[in-house]
């Protein structure tokens, strides 16, 4: 989550935003998938 979140703030993106995002995330996606397929979905979120 850490890199997701880093990632997020270098592209402009404030902390609520980024919280925002993060939280409607699931465990399961977190647990086994890729940071750049977390990244995709974060984005989407956003």
């Amino acid at each position: 989550i850490y890199e997701v979140k880093q990632a997020l703030k270098t592209l402009g993106y404030g902390s609520r935003e980024i919280s925002k995002a993060i939280s409607k995330l699931s465990i399961d996606v977190i647990e086994r998938e890729k940071i750049e397929h977390i990244l995709k979905i974060a984005l989407k979120e956003i």
